[in-house]
């Protein structure tokens, strides 16, 4: 395999309350925020946007859109996709024009979520700048990582792995039996998770959490500070995770999924990783507030 995906570029959600994601995601999570064509459209750095909240009765994850490093990678990954089943198609002018992108194509996972692969997108006019003064660890890493939860393990693993290009970083085992859960964590670039899948069936929604990582731990704790002041749900207190380091809490969106809002993850060096797995998904914390 030569051809993969190299970064999380940018999400789409559907959400039910467009002047609440507003006022979130400038004021609590310290977004810039504009609208067009009745979106709003989020920055966290120089692209044009990370984040689309389109009007929908979903409160879920639209798309997730996957940098590739070219035309000819984006044709080789397509082309595989082809051959594992998967069915493809190129966007269309309005959806490359809104993505600010050169070349698109889109299809789904074997969840049915919708996974868009793209090259050539320009960076904003303008610089960024966040309303509460933020700086974000983007970049060659992409705008952060997300959780989804996934009806069938095996056939998720081989999309993203044998089809978009993933490597494992580790798993975890959450809980105990019979309860007990095993996440996978995917890597594309030295983020140490892009994607993590969660094997639960069944579940009307996709996405569990977007991770947005800062530069500060102060950031980190008085934007904790902050959304407690304003009551904003907190899902999972402070705490550090066990296999990418990540000091960092949880609280809810106006979706109802969760931002995992964090600071320090070690990064992923293909040269010299080993694979690993936990027991455990956090050093200390990250309890639910009624645990504290």
């Amino acid at each position: 395999m030569t051809a993969t995906v190299s970064a999380l570029g940018y999400l789409g959600i559907g959400a039910s309350d467009l002047e609440a994601w507003r006022g979130y995601a400038t004021e609590a999570l310290g977004l810039a925020c504009s609208e067009r064509d009745g979106a709003l459209l989020l920055r966290m750095d120089d692209a044009p946007w990370r984040i689309r909240i389109e009007q929908s009765d979903a409160d879920d994850l639209s798309y997730a859109g996957f940098e590739v490093s070219s035309p000819e990678a984006l044709a080789e990954i397509s082309e595989r996709l082809k051959m594992m089943d998967v069915q493809i198609s190129a966007g269309s002018e309005e959806e490359r024009a809104v993505r600010g992108v050169a070349a698109l194509a889109r299809c789904a996972d074997p969840n049915g979520i919708a996974i868009e692969l793209y090259c050539g997108r320009a960076s904003a006019d303008d610089a960024f700048v966040s309303p509460r003064g933020l700086t974000f660890i983007t970049g060659a890493q992409g705008l952060g990582h997300i959780v989804l939860m996934v009806d069938e393990e095996s056939a998720s693993r081989r999309f993203y792995e044998e089809g978009l290009g993933f490597k494992v970083s580790d798993t975890i085992t959450m809980g105990k039996p019979p309860q007990s859960l095993e996440l996978t964590f995917l890597h594309c670039n030295t983020r140490h998770h892009t994607v993590a899948l969660a094997p639960v069936p069944g579940l009307p929604k996709r996405l569990n959490h977007i991770m947005l990582q800062v530069d500060s731990l102060d950031v980190v704790g008085k934007t904790f500070d902050l959304i407690r002041d304003r009551e904003i749900p907190v899902s999972m207190e402070l705490g550090k995770h066990t296999n990418d380091y990540m000091t960092s809490f949880y609280m809810q969106t106006p979706s109802g999924f969760d931002i995992e809002f964090g600071f320090g993850a070690r990064t992923v060096d293909d040269a010299t990783w080993e694979v690993g797995h936990y027991d455990s998904g956090s050093e200390w914390g990250h309890r639910a507030p009624a645990e504290t």
